[in-house]
């Protein structure tokens, strides 16, 4: 799906009260132009349910429409305005006239950063009680009965981001509103699938967390991530085309399918405005998370937004200095800019392959800790990145999951006294010892067996002392010669380590070890006792040079994963493999790096062709010493199909 988020650039959040059939007509036939296929519409709440309480005291006498007195319930049980619901059938027609499909959000009362609230809600809490349940039922109600034939609908949501409208008093209560909500609409509509609508949710329950991914994950058919890098902790510390900042929009993809279980949609991305990125370097931003949003199996990717806003003295456009900084592909006379452009030419490539990718083949799962006092959403995302730099292709499990189908378990950074729940990590023990590898590195977690798991002996947990960095390899360590690591941050707890049956392959300055490699069953396990992934989190452009990376790729040789293609040659190009067969498959390649990439291309076999698949065409390809290359130019993706 590639499209667009959806308010008129004259009118903004006013468009249903300020009505102009022709402006939407127009913008609606420029979003198809520009090779898109989805629009997000918002149902504005206040405008679509307008009720009055008219009171006595304190007493609620009667409930009416606020433009119609003569309207109660009686006449209108959901109190759903006829007007409004007329512009809404007229929406619903300009969709099909321009062969889109519609998301279309319910009681949206957050918008931009600002509150659209109701005018009747007086206090009264959205998610608990009851009068305001009751009428949110309703208008779910309303919907769903009379569109659940509708063609032109993809998905409903409940609103947009609704999780931001109000506090949450506790877990308990936004899993029963999402239970409450979502089942009155499938009563009433067996025909369209629910979005979630939601951003930051978060992966465990901490005292600040009550929108949880697995909670959303069992009442919504599709799953949605917001990924604007200003928003999104540990996402805005390098440039926007930077390779972490770039698949901040791709890992979070599968961050919340791993862990909610269900497909993932993009549904608001954007630069932000011109004052954070220029128009050429938009395009690129978007160029760049295509591609990579295709090759993690996201479901698509949706622009915030289609115009930009001309409409600078209402709310929040007035309010909000972001919101009317050229946000849009277009400009308010409907000129296309460069990112415009970007849609199409991804649309043509994904047209030319049959419109959708296979899974690549993942052999390897970061495991989320049980318990932690953080989210850990920064660990987790750099942990991700360092794998696909390392051409480990990953998904995200908690510790209960199942995971026979991984080779490789990889548990960064852990960190507290109950990081995984004692039975969860025998489970992942047990695993090892059946053929398999483990990765741990050390953020002063407490690890039960940890001499019989790692083959060294805790000599003392203390506090950080500055007298070991940099990391070097011992003699015997032959696969990470010439490797140079270094941190400059300053963990909280070191460990001292003597070694009884484990092999030291990294130590520090002082000859202490650093990363130890031991066998365990028919399995093997490797410990770090730097908290890498976490350091990385933490630092701006921390992947300039950073070599942590040969660690992980070092493991993935040892526990035998291999992808049907290898691409070596540059750090900061993700590549991604794609079988069509035993003897063919799809790569994708996004160069993240300010300079083209001379990359090498292998297989166990011989490569017959790499063919360019459209914009590709003009990538050069060749042989050199019998191994084929490819020069990959500088902040560029394609696609190209590989036969061996």
């Amino acid at each position: 799906m590639l499209g667009v988020n959806y308010w008129p650039g004259k009118y903004g959040v006013n468009m249903w009260e300020s009505w102009d059939e022709d402006v939407i007509a127009k913008d609606f036939k420029g979003i198809k132009d520009l090779g898109c296929d989805i629009v997000r519409c918002f149902l504005k709440w206040d405008a679509f349910q307008p009720i009055k309480e008219h009171t006595r005291g304190n007493k609620c006498i009667e409930i009416t429409m606020r433009n119609n007195e003569c309207i109660t319930p009686v006449e209108c049980p959901e109190m759903i305005d006829a007007c409004m619901v007329e512009r809404f059938d007229r929406l619903l027609l300009i969709a099909r006239e321009n062969g889109l499909k519609l998301i279309i959000a319910l009681m949206v009362g957050w918008m931009s950063g600002v509150l659209l609230d109701t005018t009747w809600r007086k206090n009264r809490n959205i998610w608990t009680d009851s009068f305001m349940l009751k009428w949110q039922l309703a208008f779910c109600r309303y919907f769903a009965r009379r569109y659940s034939s509708n063609e032109e609908i993809k998905y409903w949501e409940l609103g947009n981001e609704h999780n931001c409208f109000m506090p949450c008093p506790e877990r308990d209560a936004a899993w029963t509103w999402l239970n409450m909500v979502t089942s009155e609409l499938r009563l009433y509509d067996k025909n369209h699938e629910i979005a979630s609508g939601m951003h930051s949710l978060r992966a465990i329950k901490t005292d600040n967390a009550k929108w949880l991914i697995p909670d959303n994950g069992k009442f919504f058919d599709l799953l949605t991530v917001h990924t604007y890098p200003i928003f999104t902790p540990g996402c805005n510390m390098d440039r926007k085309t930077d390779m972490r900042a770039s698949m901040h929009s791709s890992v979070e993809t599968l961050y919340y399918e791993g862990l909610g279980k269900k497909p993932v949609l993009c549904e608001e991305t954007g630069n932000l405005g011109d004052s954070f990125l220029s128009e050429k370097e938009t395009a690129r931003f978007l160029r760049l998370k295509l591609y990579s949003l295709a090759a993690n199996n996201s479901r698509g990717c949706l622009w915030w937004c289609y115009s930009d806003f001309d409409c600078l003295d209402m709310i929040p456009y007035r309010w909000v200095q972001m919101e009317s900084d050229r946000l849009g592909l277009v400009d308010i006379d409907g000129n296309k800019k460069p990112v415009a452009e970007e849609f199409g030419r991804f649309k043509r490539d994904m047209a030319a392959i049959g419109g959708h990718l296979p899974e690549t083949k993942k052999k390897a799962a970061i495991i989320v800790m049980d318990e932690s006092i953080n989210d850990n959403w920064m660990l987790y995302f750099n942990t991700a990145i360092l794998c696909k730099q390392a051409g480990l292709e990953i998904d995200f499990i908690y510790a209960y999951d199942k995971f026979d189908e991984y080779k490789l378990l990889l548990c960064p950074s852990v960190e507290g006294t109950s990081n995984y729940r004692l039975n969860n990590w025998f489970r992942i023990i047990e695993h090892v010892k059946k053929g398999n590898y483990l990765y741990v590195s050390y953020n002063g977690g407490a690890l039960t067996r940890f001499e019989q798991i790692f083959g060294a002996e805790v000599i003392e947990r203390r506090a950080f002392e500055h007298n070991y960095y940099p990391l070097s390899p011992v003699e015997s360590a032959k696969d990470l010669k010439d490797t140079s690591i270094s941190y400059d941050y300053s963990p909280e707890f070191m460990v001292d380590l003597s070694i009884t049956s484990g092999k030291v392959l990294l130590q520090r300055a002082d000859g202490s070890p650093s990363f130890i490699e031991h066998s365990l069953g028919q399995g093997k396990t490797f410990f770090f006792s730097e908290p890498a992934e976490y350091a990385l989190s933490r630092k701006p452009y921390a992947f300039d040079g950073d070599e942590t990376y040969r660690i992980y790729e070092f493991i993935k040789r040892e526990a035998g994963i291999g992808n049907d293609i290898e691409i070596s040659g540059a750090a900061n190009v993700e590549k991604t493999f794609h079988p069509l067969s035993e003897s063919s498959g799809y790569l994708i390649l996004v160069n993240y790096s300010g300079e083209d990439c001379l990359l090498s291309v292998n297989t166990v076999g011989t490569i017959d062709s790499i063919e360019p698949v459209g914009n590709a065409s003009d990538i050069k390809i060749f042989e050199e010493d019998g191994i084929k290359k490819l020069m990959m130019p500088a902040k560029d993706a394609g696609i190209f199909k590989v036969s061996f």
